[in-house]
């Protein structure tokens, strides 16, 4: 029965013509179906903001388009995505999908009410926690306690005088084993690796001792875990988080980040037990015991901070903020001064006045080098390391000033890297913002009532790059003044130019970080008058 009915509907055309119209438009409608629930979904979910906030998010070509697509486009375009909508809501409330990360970018003015809020409040280690995807990247230190913060605030800060002489007792050792052989003729230079190291010898020195300094398997490390969990973090970001589990466990990066964390409790583990033992056998003096920022955090540790490995852990995350940020800083001013010959020489020559003067550097000496802390400074205007600083995630409910409600969770940032664009906003009214005037602050400063602002280490609302108020980088005047040292002594002592044909290399971006082109090179060779220089500069230790 059932086939002949078949056979008979089959031999039909109008049947079949029946049948061919109610499959298309069963077809049409599972599709428009299927069509409308996903365009339902994406809407819920582009409505449904876990800001709840009721403000631009720039980018977003379409209220359909996928998030993780605005997010793929901030990655690839952060930089000038950022400077538009700067230049279109510079006084509004206005969001930025950065990958997975939704982020409230305020205007300046909120600055002064921000910065005084206790982290009860308003939290920057879980900004850079949640930034950082610290459960893989290893910062949960960060978010535990603030030893190492009060660390660096209660004694780095205090007596950087000793630590300046230590850093420049150090650079002694490090520029005859970090710098390439360059007697004779031009060499090339590798920039920010060789750079990377020098910050980490010296950096080391103040951070651990002499015993960490020298050891080479900790200066491998911690070069290398800053970019193994840079590499970490980028990666996983750009998936979903539901997906970062299954990624982490095949990810290089990943296995490589939790090995030199392994490998910093070792070595720094065995410094502590070292020091731990001497304590507990002898009576030592004052004089003989170390006075480095390990010893400090070891000092006033208390409960789970005592452990060995929460100290070593402490001790490569401050040194991942050292090596970074500092050797970035140095190179891409080196860079710049480079491409700019006229202003070099008029930098080694203040340097080489100041030096004649007798002082040394712990004292005055770096005081007056105006102009090169005004150089260090404007390069770090046009290549700041990340285009939003001043992070913070909201812990409570939040009421600005105005009116304006931040729920919790929400993760605000300042728009740093376009606020050092805005004429403004920078002094003697921002001449040409976007050319690099290496005596831009130091003219600044020439004004009696400007001459302790637009330094280096000074931070104001207008300018944020190591952040502002309680929760400004503590170690700022230390890396300020180590950049300082670092590059006065290449100054006086070697020669660089670019290879020929090649100029001032275009800085990496990607997402909110602003790096070095690690493909990039300069050419080195030791200045004819290197062995006087080298005395004189002796003498200012």
């Amino acid at each position: 029965m059932i086939k002949h009915s078949l056979s008979d509907c089959l031999a039909d055309p109008d049947h079949l013509i029946r049948i061919k119209s109610y499959v298309e438009a069963n077809v049409r409608f599972l599709g428009l179906s299927l069509v409308t629930l996903l365009v339902t979904i994406q809407m819920f979910r582009a409505l449904g903001s876990p800001l709840r906030l009721n403000k631009p998010l720039v980018g977003r070509r379409s209220i359909l388009e996928p998030r993780w697509l605005v997010g793929l486009r901030f990655t690839k375009g952060g930089r000038e995505l950022l400077r538009q909508a700067y230049k279109k809501y510079k006084d509004e409330i206005f969001k930025v999908q950065c990958n997975d990360t939704e982020i409230c970018v305020l205007p300046h003015r909120y600055v002064e009410e921000l910065r005084g809020l206790p982290a009860s409040k308003v939290s920057s280690p879980q900004a850079l926690y949640n930034k950082g995807l610290g459960s893989y990247t290893g910062l949960e230190v960060i978010v535990e306690s603030h030893l190492h913060f009060q660390a660096i605030q209660g004694h780095l800060t205090p007596n950087l005088a000793s630590a300046l002489g230590i850093v420049l007792d150090e650079l002694q050792d490090a520029l005859k084993t970090v710098l390439p052989d360059c007697s004779d003729e031009w060499v090339p230079f590798d920039v920010h690796t060789v750079l990377s190291e020098l910050v980490s010898r010296l950096s080391s020195r103040v951070f651990g001792g002499l015993e960490l300094a020298r050891n080479q398997q900790w200066i491998q490390l911690s070069t290398a875990y800053p970019r193994n969990a840079f590499a970490c973090t980028m990666a996983l970001r750009m998936v979903p988080r539901i997906i970062r589990p299954l990624l982490a466990a095949v990810l290089p990066t990943y296995w490589r980040t939790r090995s030199n964390i392994r490998d910093a409790k070792r070595i720094v583990g065995g410094i502590i037990t070292k020091r731990r033992a001497d304590e507990g056998a002898t009576d030592m003096s004052a004089k003989e015991h170390p006075c480095d920022l390990l010893q400090w955090m070891m000092n006033a540790a208390a409960g789970t901070e005592t452990h060995a490995d929460d100290l070593a852990h402490r001790l490569l995350f401050i040194s991942d903020a050292s090596v970074m940020t500092t050797s970035l800083l140095i190179s891409h001013c080196l860079y710049d001064l480079v491409a700019h010959p006229e202003a070099l020489s008029c930098i080694r020559e203040e340097v080489h006045n100041v030096l004649r003067e007798g002082d040394n550097f712990q004292k005055t000496t770096l005081h007056k080098m105006r102009s090169l802390d005004s150089a260090l400074k404007e390069s770090q205007r046009l290549n700041p390391p990340f285009l939003m600083t001043f992070d913070r995630v909201v812990r409570e409910p939040l009421l600005l000033s105005d009116g304006t409600q931040i729920p919790v969770g929400t993760h605000l940032a300042m728009p740093t890297d376009a606020m050092l664009q805005d004429s403004s906003l920078l002094p003697q009214g921002g001449v040409a913002p976007d050319q690099f005037d290496p005596f831009r602050y130091a003219r600044a400063r020439e004004d009696p009532e400007n001459a302790q602002r637009f330094q280096l280490a000074t931070t104001e609302a207008k300018s944020l790059v190591f952040g502002h108020g309680k929760h400004a980088c503590p170690g700022r005047f230390f890396a300020s003044s180590e950049a300082k040292i670092i590059l006065s002594h290449l100054l006086l002592l070697y020669d660089f130019r670019y290879p020929e044909g090649k100029g001032r290399p275009e800085s990496w971006l990607f997402s909110e970080n602003v790096a070095i082109d690690p493909n990039a090179r300069l050419l080195i060779k030791k200045r004819n008058d290197a062995a006087s220089n080298l005395a004189m500069l002796a003498k200012a230790l």
